[in-house]
């Protein structure tokens, strides 16, 4: 059926497409109701929005945070044509993908898009809002275009619970920004949504899935249920009655996150219970649930993934931290999880390259690590300290600022759920002696030339880069008393200096 419609004073004929057209895939939702003229895109069941243990506001949970209609069409005009339903609507901001590139976004319930390939065929993904309760009514194509069949989808599906950090709030009112949209893309996941802004931890959520398949999911619940209720036996309650539920026929992997980082530091209801109880909790449910044999568990801490400087409001994640969130989530929401310790890395190296600055480099063996620990020793057999950690797949390290004429020993291994690795070789050199400023291993004419270089005297701060190894007594000039200090350690050309010689 071709409809010409009338702009400007003239007639264009446009092809109709129904929402239920075939030809039209509703994605990243499980319960779609599609009809003739309208197809309602809901992520949750009526069931479930009329449970009186869901904890959370059925306005929100209405919403399409992540949920896409797709189609193909050589068509080189599209438009796409939404419109509320009853509910909760805020920003309506659609994200419009061509052939898996993001090419714009549009404000509103019609929208118009061009084709960025005239007269070939284009898959076509229009990507809801976060926050607004739509539905869609159908397409216009241009006269004499219709849709054709999209290649199939055969990507792993991520299911992530939780509240508004979740549900994608602070991205301004698109969802394909949010830190779990970031991730199922960057993983080539297919995510489902199926978080709310506002909701506590709900245990018939669970249940709702128990006819849907996925192969992993996330869950991230805290925030509110310290902030409104901060009740927290109530809140373990539930935590473990929702995976009770979920397990009941899901067994794939999932992933606790303990709540992120947050500046806001007292609850709206005080009874005394803290942030840092409500991850402890979260960590003591997956230990003891992994202790009675559910391997497929796993516990990720929020807060040390995430900082201030992600928040824009002290809570929720500004599209830069969603983005950094989701980065380092690479490393630890894996699919398959481990099933084995990781390998041991080895060939570790340590050299001194500046005279406080040593680098350490090794060759990572595994492929199911989270990171690696490095430690560090002033002899090989005892006081070991674990100094820092680097993500999954690095294989170098700077430790620097350290202190002058000090031998220290490195040793390095890989971590994942399961464990430590064992530990990498053992690697040690020394930082340069005070004075050795060209890290020949003398103190000599040549070094003292660069000490006169970069004299200030007394109280005058040196802050040419190139001189800061010059900095012998630890103060911010370069003066007499770090002559004294270069002094007691001049030994002459090709003669090392005397161990102790600053003491």
């Amino acid at each position: 059926m071709t409809i010409s419609v009338l702009a400007a004073g003239s007639a264009t004929a446009v092809n109709p497409i129904p929402p239920n057209d075939p030809l039209i895939e509703y994605r990243r939702l499980f319960f779609a109701d599609v009809q003739p003229t309208i197809a309602y895109l809901n992520r949750f069941t009526q069931e479930l929005l009329s449970d009186p243990n869901r904890n959370f506001n059925n306005q929100y949970a209405e919403t399409q945070p992540g949920v896409a209609v797709r189609f193909c069409t050589t068509s080189n005009s599209v438009t796409a044509r939404f419109q509320y339903v009853p509910g909760y609507h805020n920003i309506d901001i659609f994200s419009i993908y061509q052939d898996g590139i993001r090419t714009e976004v549009i404000s509103g319930l019609t929208l118009n898009v061009t084709s960025n390939n005239p007269g070939q065929s284009v898959t076509y993904e229009i990507v809801c809002p976060s926050y607004s309760n739509v539905a869609f009514i159908g397409l216009d194509l241009d006269d004499g275009v219709s849709l054709s069949a999209c290649s199939p989808i055969n990507k792993p599906r991520y299911v992530a619970f939780g509240d508004s950090i979740t549900h994608s709030a602070g991205q301004d009112g698109t969802s394909d920004t949010s830190y779990d949209w970031v991730l199922a893309r960057d993983k080539g996941w297919e995510l489902f949504n199926l978080a709310v802004g506002g909701a506590k931890v709900g245990p018939p959520i669970g249940s709702m899935l128990d006819n849907e398949s996925f192969d992993l999911a996330t869950v991230l619940w805290g925030f509110n249920d310290w902030n409104s209720e901060n009740n927290l036996p109530l809140y373990q309650s539930r935590y473990n009655q929702f995976l009770d539920n979920l397990r009941a026929v899901h067994t794939q992997p999932v992933y606790c996150f303990t709540p992120i980082h947050t500046t806001k530091l007292t609850p709206n209801k005080n009874n005394g219970y803290t942030m840092d109880q409500y991850r402890d909790t979260v960590r003591q449910i997956v230990a003891t649930r992994r202790a009675a044999g559910d391997n497929n568990l796993f516990v990720i801490n929020g807060e040390d993934l995430t900082t201030a400087d992600d928040l824009y409001d002290g809570i929720h994640l500004t599209h830069e931290g969603a983005a950094s969130f989701a980065d380092l989530l690479m490393d630890f929401v894996m699919l398959p999880p481990p099933t084995s310790l990781p390998n041991a890395p080895d060939n570790l190296n340590a050299t001194t390259v500046d005279a406080r600055e040593i680098h350490l480099s090794w060759t990572d063996n595994a492929d199911n690590e989270n990171y690696f620990k490095i430690e560090r020793s002033q002899n090989d057999t005892s006081n070991w300290t674990q100094i820092d950690t680097v993500r999954a797949n690095v294989t170098s390290y700077i430790d620097a600022d350290l202190p002058l004429f000090t031998t220290f020993y490195y040793r390095v291994r890989a971590y994942n759920y399961l464990g430590d690795s064992p530990y990498s070789n053992e690697a040690n050199t020394s930082t340069w002696a005070h004075g050795d400023f060209d890290g020949d291993n003398d103190v000599d004419q040549e070094d003292f030339g660069h000490l006169q270089q970069c004299m200030t005297g007394s109280g005058n701060q040196q802050n040419d880069p190139d001189c800061l190894d010059t900095l012998l007594d630890g103060d911010q000039d370069v003066d007499l008393e770090d002559f004294v200090i270069f002094q007691a350690c001049m030994s002459g050309a090709n003669i090392p200096p005397t161990p102790g010689c600053a003491d």
